[in-house]
């Protein structure tokens, strides 16, 4: 599931994730760009649901836990409280998703948010 989201967006996660990182040396709370702290709910949650070569993937709600247990210390509050209400239909809709159905997801996500 995961895996085909990280192959469709490899590049942007690389550039989102070493600005992420920058950010993270210099600022806090929200001083931290909105599109950085969505990115990290997005970004842990895909890593802790997606099976990996070196892990097998986490349930919902392993995952979630995990999520909620940082939220306040490494996750945003607001943006926790926007995503939990979304995070069972997006696992459940990614996982029935071979590859190609989770680019062209991602691609009208894209195009609905981000439209010239």
């Amino acid at each position: 599931m995961g895996q085909t989201i990280c192959v469709a967006v490899q590049r942007v996660q690389n550039e989102i994730g070493s600005l992420t990182r920058a950010v993270l040396e210099y600022l806090d709370g929200d001083a931290i760009p909105l599109a950085a702290r969505i990115f990290s709910v997005a970004d842990v949650f895909d890593a802790l649901c997606s099976k990996r070569p070196y892990k097998e993937a986490m349930g919902f709600d392993a995952a979630m836990a995990i999520l909620n247990k940082d939220t306040g210390s490494h996750f945003d509050p607001g943006v926790m409280a926007a995503f939990s209400p979304i995070a069972r239909q997006v696992f459940d809709r990614l996982a029935v998703c071979d590859e190609n159905e989770v680019r062209k997801l991602l691609e009208e996500q894209i195009r609905s948010h981000f439209a010239t």
